[in-house]
């Protein structure tokens, strides 16, 4: 994803609980950061420690093992929170959106190439996905 705006808090993905379900945004902090936060039958949150600019490309992943959620961004681990095994089969229900949501600001930026996996990335998965995708983008 690429960021056109920074120093402000926006909405990149956003999935929406069904009833009695936890939902989860992943964000645009005003840190310049990125975050994720769970909410519903349980709530949480973190942000990670990149500062994110402005015209510049990353690659975020969010995976969740049962045990904690774990943020990486360019392929390596930037953030992490525990999250209670009642979050887990449960989180898959709802309405997905991208770059806003109806009750958060909207992202001011592209987002190419969302994925959704069956089962969390480990680090060394997503490193390689990462250095894939820019082996393939090279020169574009």
């Amino acid at each position: 994803m690429k960021f056109a705006a920074v120093s402000r808090e926006a909405t990149i993905l956003r999935r929406i609980p069904a009833t009695g379900r936890p939902g989860y945004r992943i964000f645009q902090s005003n840190e310049n950061t990125i975050g994720f936060r769970l909410d519903g039958g349980w709530s949480g949150s973190f942000t990670g420690v990149t500062r994110i600019l402005a015209g510049k490309w990353y690659e975020l992943e969010i995976a969740y093992d049962g045990k904690a959620a774990t943020l990486f961004v360019d392929g390596k681990p930037d953030g992490q929170m525990p999250m209670p095994e009642l979050a887990h089969g449960n989180i898959n229900w709802g309405d997905v959106y991208v770059g806003g949501s109806p009750d958060g600001a909207p992202l001011d930026g592209w987002v190419d190439e969302l994925g959704f996996y069956g089962r969390a990335l480990n680090a060394a998965e997503a490193h390689a996905a990462y250095e894939a995708r820019q082996r393939n983008c090279a020169g574009h």
